[in-house]
């Protein structure tokens, strides 16, 4: 199977259902035993929240996959009113529980249950890699984001479950997305106004919450543009493992 074909690939309805079943227990396992600790603050404001036009205030925001829903601490002095959708069931963060954050569960179908346009801005960081139809989803994202609102989105763009060890936790359905299908992915309908490699396979030596870490991050930054070259979903040679493993984008909806 090729990368793009392991990517586009559809799932049986009856397929999906249960992929989505087993997902959201080993999320909420998880949980159980780890807690929710955000460890992407850094990050997710270098390549996403950063970039945002200065002052912009959201009416509606979505944290797609965002667990208490920490991640839209950065943004949430700009929000009048957030939903999270996340497989862990765990209770908001403080911040949004004073907001009266609207948390839900994910739906085994993958839609969301919102008039197109209902959001100005979607959060969505490590969460397409784990569902069915990755295409789907965010064809469902695309769909509930106003024009002229903004997706944020990063997502891994390695093999992921079929190279890692299962300590790592990924599970069985973890797969990342081709860099050249992302690409072609997110041109549908959007404009891009920020596209970046990162997490770099070493930066998790970086202590022991790197992408927590403004400082770790822009290393990090650095070292995946210099090994921009060394993309590969695969490896197939030792210098391979040296790459890039996500990529970042900010997209305003046309």
């Amino acid at each position: 199977m090729s990368e793009h074909e392991e990517f586009l690939r559809i799932q049986h309805p009856a397929r999906a259902a249960e992929w989505v079943e087993a997902e959201t227990h080993r999320w909420r396992e998880r949980a159980s035993k780890l807690g929710q600790p955000y460890t992407g603050a850094a990050i997710s404001d270098y390549h996403g929240f950063r970039h945002l036009p200065t002052g912009a205030r959201f009416s509606r925001v979505l944290a797609f996959g965002g667990g208490d829903g920490q991640e839209i601490l950065p943004v949430l002095d700009r929000t009048e009113q957030v939903t999270v959708i996340d497989a862990s069931g765990i209770p908001p963060h403080q911040a949004l529980a004073e907001l009266g954050a609207e948390m839900r569960e994910p739906t085994k179908d993958g839609s969301i249950a919102e008039p197109d346009g209902a959001f100005n801005l979607i959060t969505c960081f490590g969460v397409l890699t784990f569902l069915p139809d990755p295409a789907a989803s965010f064809a469902e994202l695309r769909r509930c984001l106003a024009p002229g609102g903004w997706l944020l989105v990063r997502e891994p763009i390695v093999a992921m479950n079929l190279e890692q060890p299962e300590q790592a936790g990924l599970g069985r359905h973890g797969r990342g997305i081709p860099l050249a299908s992302f690409d072609d992915l997110v041109r549908q309908g959007f404009t891009v106004h920020h596209r970046a490699l990162c997490n770099f396979a070493l930066t998790g030596y970086f202590g022991s919450n790197p992408f927590n870490n403004p400082r770790a991050v822009r290393i990090d930054a650095a070292l995946a543009w210099l090994l921009t070259w060394n993309v590969h979903y695969w490896v197939t040679r030792r210098w391979h493992r040296l790459r890039p493993k996500a990529a970042a984008y900010v997209l305003q909806k046309q």
